[in-house]
């Protein structure tokens, strides 16, 4: 290989390191907001009894899975279900667990429903089963999460038994 072709090789490879540093940066306001968590499900833990909250109960928010994502399960069984966010809950019983809207988006019915269960880690029982709905923007065609706000929850309802 001559000296000329080599210097116009690495100064090819040269501008084209450049310019792909240069459009990783790039991007929307739009993609970056795609990125950011959204609030799913807000609530606090309340004991059972008298009602007074459970501060440091560790939450976690999990997704049934659809079959339209790939979701399958032995017949009569349910499909493993997977862990979205999960958060400690504060002085005052309260815990705002997360998610991208792309992480729920796959799991979504026609009609925009997620469902979605709401335990405490290592809980042996089931927990409260819920969902939220999602609805695509008309301009941007992205997703945004209804909220779930002011869910009230016992240690029993989170499959704490």
């Amino acid at each position: 290989m001559s000296r000329t072709t080599l210097r116009a090789v690495v100064r090819t490879a040269a501008i084209t390191l450049v310019a792909t540093a240069a459009l990783a940066g790039c991007g929307s306001d739009e993609d970056e907001s795609e990125q950011e968590p959204q609030g799913v499900v807000t609530g606090v833990v309340l004991d059972g009894a008298g009602g007074a909250p459970v501060p440091g109960v560790e939450v976690e928010l999990l997704v049934w899975p659809s079959p339209q994502a790939g979701a399958t399960a032995p017949v009569g069984e349910a499909p493993e279900l997977i862990r979205i966010d999960e958060q400690t809950t504060a002085d005052d019983g309260t815990f705002d667990l997360e998610a991208l809207a792309a992480e729920l988006s796959p799991h979504a019915s026609s009609d925009g429903q997620v469902g979605l269960e709401i335990r405490k880690v290592g809980a042996a029982g089931a927990g409260t089963r819920t969902s939220v709905r999602l609805s695509r923007g008309e301009g941007n065609g992205e997703f945004t999460v209804h909220t779930l706000e002011g869910l009230e929850l016992t240690p029993a309802e989170l499959g704490d038994r």
